[in-house]
């Protein structure tokens, strides 16, 4: 099952990079905007504009090996995430944080996955 849970890791990680260069868009719908004073704190600060990117930590731990990626593949298994701590709270969102969806996929990208795993029972390949 390794290859298999390999190209899913695969699949997961370019599904979060689109997620997080639209901000949102591609499978949210669109995440919040910023307030001008998170802005204005970020420029001063010299960090990324983007939303969810100040440090590029939790960008860089979903769509790539960075620091806080979680994604433990084996023969049994695959585990894809983060252990960046505030990522649950975007997620999700709080009584004083607006939900984004840093991971989320479209219809066409759920039935991408259920193509490739059925190509891979079938044939034995991705």
């Amino acid at each position: 099952m390794e290859p298999l849970f390999q190209e899913l890791l695969k699949l997961l990680r370019q599904i979060s990079t689109v997620q997080f260069l639209t901000e949102g868009a591609h499978g949210s719908g669109g995440w919040p905007a910023l307030a001008q004073s998170t802005i204005d704190k970020k420029k001063a600060a010299g960090q990324s504009p983007w939303i969810e990117r100040a440090s590029e930590d939790l960008f860089n731990s979903l769509t790539g090996d960075g620091r806080g990626s979680i994604a433990d593949v084996s023969s049994d298994w695959l585990r894809y995430g983060t252990s960046i701590p505030y990522a649950g709270f975007q997620q999700s969102g709080t009584r004083h944080m607006p939900q984004r969806r840093l991971v989320q996929l479209t219809e066409e990208e759920r039935k991408e996955f259920v193509r490739v795993v059925q190509r891979f029972l079938v044939t034995g390949e991705i």
